[in-house]
């Protein structure tokens, strides 16, 4: 099952929904200021990244700003708790399932998303369109 975390008033978050049910792709969404991640959904999440923590920390939130540099330094567990308390360090959207995170919206990426079977349909849909067959 797709897992959509984010925020109501997010953009990105918007487009990731958006996107995923154009699709037609069923996903449960949670929106994680009102309804925070707890430390082992934290470290579920960064298990499936592939930098680690830092790769989901919002470098650019105020929280962030104020710990000046100090998240980099503690603890994995220190730092899941952190975060756990403080929700708005974290990037949105997540969107994750059993095999795959994809970090913010970003479509090409989400396309991972779609079962295999349909990707190959569409990928040879979309290259018949783009390099129709010629018949005489």
């Amino acid at each position: 099952m797709i897992k959509l975390y984010g925020n109501a008033d997010c953009l990105s978050c918007r487009k990731a929904k958006r996107w995923l049910r154009e699709k037609d792709l069923v996903f449960l969404e949670r929106e994680v200021e009102k309804d925070p991640f707890t430390k082992d959904e934290l470290r579920e999440i960064v298990s499936a990244t592939e930098e680690g923590l830092m790769e989901i920390i919002a470098t650019n939130s105020n929280v962030y700003k104020e710990l000046r540099g100090e998240i980099e330094s503690l603890a994995l567990d220190k730092c899941v708790s952190i975060l756990a308390e403080y929700p708005q360090l974290i990037k949105k959207p997540l969107i994750i399932d059993k095999k795959h995170l994809v970090i913010g919206f970003k479509e090409e990426e989400l396309a991972v998303f779609i079962p295999q079977e349909v990707r190959k349909f569409i990928s040879k849909d979309v290259y018949l369109k783009q390099w129709p067959l010629y018949t005489d």
